[in-house]
This record gives structure tokens, C-alpha cells and sequence, in this order.
């Protein structure tokens, strides 16, 4: 497990790399800025395939020998429910905010009503339709 947990560090390390990069291309020209983010495909391919290995590792080496397909299981289950979840509820571009160039950051998060988006339409017991659950 200590080797999952290196490739966890590593991750963090390469994706800090590439916000860094990443960065410092808003006052770059065009050329420079292309170069940038090419370069900062690197560490951002790297960084994703090192937190999965890791993340893996760490789930693989957590879970009781004798439910670890359970475990595993419900691990996968969490990306595979964001992946199903973030087709149908994406955030809209009225949920979140880009500074103009030169202001101070804000903190983006989806609004309430990116929730109420995300469940507009699903039948089911939780909306008083009746249905069995989304698509009925």
C-alpha cells in the first residue's frame, strides 16, 4: 500500500505541476501559450493515470481479504455513478463563474437549482409520479 500511496503523492505533485503551467499562460502570446499547454498535457495524462493506479491500490490494499469484491464493488460504483449522473446533470453555464482576466478568484460551485436541474423530469416515489425510479 505504500507504493499506492507514492503514486498518490506523485499525482498531486504532477497536477499541481500542470496548474502551474497552465497558469502562467494567460499573459503568454498565442505560441507561447500553445507550447505551455502542450507541455501541460504531460503532467495532467500523468497525474490522472498515477491517482488511478493509486486510488486502486489504496481501495485493493483497505479492503478484508474476504469481501474485497464488495469492496471494490462499491468502490467503482462511485465513478460509475458520476459518470451516468454527469451526462444527465452537467452544470450549466449559469452555475458557474469565470473572473474576468486580472480579478481575484472566485470559488465556483453549482447552485441550488443545478441540483433541481439534475432531478427535473426523474419519475419516482422522491417526486410524487409514482414511478419505480428514472425513466418510468
Amino acid at each position: 500500500m505504500a507504493h499506492a500511496g507514492r503514486k498518490q503523492r506523485a499525482a498531486g505533485l504532477a497536477l499541481a505541476l500542470f496548474c502551474a503551467l497552465t497558469a502562467v499562460t494567460g499573459p503568454a502570446d498565442a505560441l507561447t501559450a500553445g507550447a505551455l499547454l502542450l507541455l501541460a498535457a504531460v503532467p495532467l495524462t500523468l497525474g490522472e493515470l498515477w491517482q488511478s493506479a493509486g486510488g486502486w491500490g489504496i481501495s485493493y490494499g483497505l479492503a478484508p481479504e474476504e469481501q474485497r469484491t464488495y469492496y471494490l464493488s462499491v468502490y467503482q460504483l462511485g465513478a460509475t455513478g458520476m459518470t451516468v449522473a454527469g451526462r444527465r446533470c452537467s452544470p450549466s453555464p449559469s452555475s458557474t463563474r469565470v473572473p474576468p482576466a486580472g480579478s481575484p478568484s472566485v470559488p465556483c460551485s453549482p447552485s441550488p437549482a443545478w441540483w433541481c436541474r439534475c432531478w427535473r423530469g426523474r419519475s419516482g416515489p422522491w417526486n410524487g409520479s409514482g414511478g419505480s425510479g428514472p425513466g418510468d
